[in-house]
């Protein structure tokens, strides 16, 4: 199998970029939120499994924090590399290249392109 998926997507111009990062942005805080608002609810499935990590008893705010950080931090490194393996996004985070200016006028090309 070759990757990635899909090459016509692949970060190639500042606005392909933006858009997969705005995409990975939105799952992260999308699934974080939802995360957030189920540990409010002390009957749901997440409220209940995160207290095993505590010894039971009921989720203090710092709890939730915890949880919730530690979850995110997992969402994060999950949504990172199904993009990598999707649209081999991530490759510029390896770059060694060192950007000193962009020229402005060659993005707005670049979305017209497109």
């Amino acid at each position: 199998m070759r990757l990635p998926l899909y090459y016509k997507f692949q970060t190639t111009s500042l606005f392909k970029a933006f858009v997969i990062n705005g995409i990975v942005a939105a799952i992260i805080a999308t699934l974080t939120i939802e995360l957030r608002l189920k540990l409010e609810n002390e009957k749901s499935y997440y409220y209940l499994y995160s207290q095993k990590f505590f010894n039971g008893g009921k989720l203090t705010e710092i709890k939730k924090v915890l949880v919730v950080f530690i979850v995110s931090f997992l969402i994060s490194f999950f949504t990172y590399h199904l993009m990598l393996f999707l649209f081999a996004y991530g490759g510029g985070m390896l770059t060694s290249k060192v950007f000193k200016e962009i020229d402005l006028m060659s993005y707005f090309k670049d979305l017209h392109r497109y």
